[in-house]
């Protein structure tokens, strides 16, 4: 029979008998999500020799001491990008600790940027991006809450090696969207999505 185009478009996780849309059997992208997702924690797989393997599991064990624990605690971590602050995140983090003292509140920058001395005069609680207490401290986050949703920002750490993430993304969005951004959206995971209209 010939394939017929359904108007709702594609249905790629669909199960059914006969032909699916687009020409595509219902359980290809099934398959193909669940060899990218492995069963265990987050994808958590055996780790790697040498050193990538030495370097995880060395963050692994400083994440579970109870002083990191404790200093981290249900952790709100806060960055704009790696390089720069003064977006979103930034002013997120300032109402946040002026407003709720209670939230364990970091904010994430590269040591080079050129706003970590200001950020640090005005008694921000920095950790530098990609450091050893970087690796901890998202280790132990509930929430991390970003104006970027780069790659680098909402998966940090390999699942592979570091197990699932604990936290919940926050898109903190920056500007009135006009384009459809839906292809490098959609791929992440966003818990909640500020949106400006």
């Amino acid at each position: 029979g010939a394939l017929v185009p359904s108007a709702l478009g594609p249905q790629p996780f669909s199960v059914g008998g006969g032909p699916e849309p687009m020409g595509q059997p219902a359980d290809e992208p099934l398959l193909a999500a669940r060899a990218a997702y492995p069963p265990g924690k987050g994808g958590q797989q055996a780790l790697p020799r040498g050193w990538a393997g030495w370097k995880a599991r060395l963050l692994r064990g400083l994440a579970r001491l109870p002083i990191v624990q404790r200093k981290f605690a249900r952790a709100w971590v806060f960055a704009d990008r790696d390089e720069g602050a003064d977006d979103n995140a930034e002013h997120l983090y300032r109402y946040v600790t002026e407003n709720q003292p209670s939230i364990n509140a970091w904010f994430v920058l590269d040591k080079a940027s050129a706003d970590w001395k200001r950020l640090r005069r005005l008694g921000f609680r920095l950790v530098a991006y990609g450091s050893f207490q970087w690796h901890v401290l998202l280790t132990n986050a509930e929430h991390l809450a970003s104006s970027n949703i780069d790659h680098y920002v909402v998966q940090p750490h390999e699942p592979v090696r570091y197990g699932a993430n604990p936290w919940r993304f926050t898109f903190l969005q920056h500007g009135v969207t006009k384009d459809d951004l839906s292809r490098w959206v959609n791929r992440k995971l966003v818990y909640l999505f500020v949106t400006t209209s």
